[in-house]
């Protein structure tokens, strides 16, 4: 290789090192730098049936990977110190599925709050709430609530990322049931909804491609920046996340001023 050329291919091989370099401390800096502001983020976590048409694996093997990767999103979100994470399994008016289905889902939900999901809120400090509407609860579902709920009352004191899971879960009940507790005993309205205590999403995203709320939160995303993601919930990655912090860092949130 004659003299130019050699000079030309080390310039850009070290071009090459510098962008990589950048561009991890680019998102190295995007996570410490927007995920310290006491953030709270919202998923629906829908897609997780197209995706198993499409991979060929069937919904219930889309539901299998999407738990997965509620999971991962779990560890990424408390890694970056997000003050708050809530996402969005299953809607209460979700019962009116399949039964067959309903049954797969709630197996899946009871296997991995027991082990996976339990022992790493445990180690993690990580506050966990369970979010419903759900009065009646179905036979189906009742153990998936049992274990929810003893999560939430074993992990009442811990001070870490609180992590809320909405499961039979609809934002019209919510405030119906909130409205009619204020009503009867005279108390605070936002006293009454599931989410007491714990501030409004800031941020709220949708996978799937769909843009809706479907009777998520109606009340608590007034002033959430919105984020609608063309890719299925499995497809979601730590770098869809981060592009979204990065992104709603540039948004300016004036509150109606």
């Amino acid at each position: 290789m004659k003299k130019p050329y050699i000079v030309l291919f080390c310039a850009v091989v070290v071009c090459g090192i510098i962008i990589t370099y950048f561009q991890l401390n680019k998102n190295s800096l995007i996570e410490n730098n927007y995920t310290k502001a006491d953030l709270h983020i919202a998923i629906i976590c829908d897609g997780n049936r197209r995706y198993g048409k499409k991979k060929g694996v069937g919904k219930l093997g889309g539901y299998n990977t999407g738990e997965r990767n509620c999971f991962e999103c779990i560890k990424w979100c408390n890694n970056m110190k997000v003050k708050v994470l809530t996402l969005f399994l299953f809607g209460e008016d979700n019962f009116k599925r399949d039964k067959k289905e309903v049954k797969y889902i709630f197996e899946l939900l009871e296997n991995a709050i027991y082990t996976r999901y339990k022992d790493y809120v445990m180690k993690n400090n990580i506050k966990f709430k369970l979010l419903t509407t759900t009065q009646n609860v179905p036979d189906v579902a009742k153990k998936s609530f049992l274990n929810c709920q003893q999560l939430q009352k074993d992990t009442q004191y811990h001070t870490g990322m609180v992590l809320q899971l909405c499961i039979g879960y609809s934002g019209t009940t919510d405030i119906e049931q909130a409205a009619s507790k204020t009503l009867i005993e005279s108390s605070n309205f936002q006293d009454n909804l599931t989410t007491k205590g714990i501030p409004d999403p800031d941020i709220l995203i949708r996978t799937s491609g769909e843009k809706r709320l479907s009777n998520f939160m109606l009340y608590q995303l007034a002033y959430t920046e919105l984020f609608f993601l063309d890719k299925q919930w499995p497809e979601f990655t730590k770098r869809d996340l981060v592009k979204v912090l990065h992104d709603y860092s540039k948004r300016n949130k004036r509150f109606g001023k």
